[in-house]
């Protein structure tokens, strides 16, 4: 019979790992601001994910905020041209519309407004993708990526524009 009663300290020579740490620290905390007919969506494996309650019945309109840790020498035109060649890879359609670059609380930041269908048949989507990292000390091997990523249906794309930019506009670190 194996003795599956955890021990009560470390082995010999063993070290304990600890999140959060230096080694291993927590996740960034931010904030953003949706519109009053916006709602939380508790569900989900991202960091935060809200929708609009009006949405049209066809496709809920939402914002997703993800954080992935990635190297320290990671970069932000590098992850933009990543996720893009991930969509052309799965949607055939896939087009940019526009880059730029949208600081974040005086971070550099990168803004793109793309489209694509998700499936055959289903609407085409617009979404605002910003990629941000979390500030992080001097030197760190890692860094946060923080994508917001804001999804209508195309059709929407000019109604939905503001309140996307908006969302940008409000997201803070802290």
């Amino acid at each position: 019979m194996t003795d599956l009663t955890p021990p009560s300290a470390p082995p010999p020579g063993g070290i304990t790992l600890r999140v959060p740490s230096e080694d291993f620290p927590a996740a960034p905390s931010f904030a953003l601001t949706v519109p009053p007919s916006w709602r939380p969506e508790p569900t989900t494996d991202a960091a935060l994910l809200a929708y609009d309650t009006a949405s049209p019945a066809h496709f809920r309109t939402n914002v997703l905020v993800t954080v992935d840790r990635v190297r320290g020498d990671a970069e932000l035109t590098g992850a933009l041209i990543r996720l893009a060649q991930v969509a052309l890879g799965s949607y055939p359609d896939y087009r940019v519309l526009a880059d730029r670059d949208a600081p974040v609380g005086g971070r550099p930041a990168k803004l793109r407004l793309h489209t694509f269908t998700p499936q055959p048949g289903a609407t085409a989507v617009f979404q605002l993708q910003l990629l941000v990292f979390a500030p992080a000390p001097a030197g760190a091997p890692v860094h946060d990526l923080v994508q917001l990523h804001a999804t209508c249906s195309g059709e929407l794309a000019g109604h939905y524009a503001p309140d996307f930019e908006n969302l940008v506009a409000s997201f803070v670190f802290g």
